[in-house]
């Protein structure tokens, strides 16, 4: 579809809500969890900003410290966390009380002290969410993605997009094609977020969440990456270029993980000591 009059229509949203129940869930998707997370406990305030960071990871670990340092020194913009209240490694990290200190993060607090994929997925698709991230545009990383320091791009090369995330294979496991990239280390434009989940009921979707937004934010004329956008966003099936990020680089084959920890040899270091979700 063209435009965003054309996704108004009564006949084209019948006409995709039938499709997408013509499809079976798979089972990492949100359909199988009974999640209900209540996100208005906080400390933190922050600046006004156009862009900022998310990371949920309520896991006590020494990974989450990392990434945080990692994504305040390459894009040093305000940042939301989103950890369990018992996360004491990074709740006590003199870091992290010296960013609250400067308004430059707000730590909301959920009672689970871990989360499944498909809690994940269900907490991303809430408009809660989206609804508590101050910001017009957010990076969204987890504890096994990183901003390399080598890279030949910057965030600003990026920012005029409204969903791009780490290059996968279009042919996606619902049996739909699908541009924008993995979710685990992606840019999003959070008003068309919201306007999604207004207009596309998530429960008719059958899998990850990823795949919801990049599939459902082009339908409502939204910038989604193409695949030569998304591997200069992010590594993480493909590397051919020298990307602004990375995500789950287990995925890539021997050749090119070698390739890649040459590229951004510190990274060698991080995936030693077992960044993975």
């Amino acid at each position: 579809m063209d435009s965003y009059n054309d996704i108004n229509s009564i006949e084209s949203q019948s006409h995709i809500t039938k499709l997408l129940e013509s499809i079976q869930p798979i089972p990492t998707s949100h359909h199988f969890s009974d999640l209900d997370i209540d996100l208005t406990n906080s400390i933190g305030q922050l600046d006004n900003s156009y862009l900022g960071g998310l990371i949920i990871e309520p896991r006590e670990c020494d990974e989450l410290n990392f990434v945080v340092s990692n994504y305040c020194e390459e894009v040093c913009r305000p940042l939301v966390v989103i950890t369990s209240k018992f996360n004491n490694r990074f709740l006590e990290n003199k870091d992290t009380q010296k960013l609250i200190k400067k308004n430059f993060l707000k730590i909301i607090f959920i009672e689970n002290q871990s989360i499944s994929a498909s809690d994940y997925n269900k907490l991303l698709l809430s408009q809660s969410l989206w609804k508590n991230l101050p910001f017009k545009k957010v990076l969204i990383f987890q504890t096994d993605s990183l901003i390399c320091k080598n890279s030949d791009y910057k965030i600003n090369n990026f920012i005029s997009f409204d969903y791009i995330g780490s290059a996968w294979k279009r042919e996606r496991p619902i049996g739909l094609t699908i541009d924008g990239g993995s979710g685990g280390f992606s840019l999003r434009n959070i008003e068309l977020s919201l306007l999604a989940i207004k207009k596309f009921d998530t429960n008719s979707w059958p899998g990850g969440e990823d795949g919801y937004y990049a599939f459902c934010l082009e339908l409502i004329g939204g910038k989604v990456g193409k695949f030569n956008d998304c591997i200069k966003f992010s590594t993480q099936e493909f590397f051919l270029e020298k990307s602004f990020g990375c995500h789950k680089l287990e995925l890539l084959n021997d050749a090119s993980r070698e390739k890649f920890y040459n590229y951004e040899n510190k990274i060698i270091n991080i995936m030693n000591n077992g960044l993975k979700r």
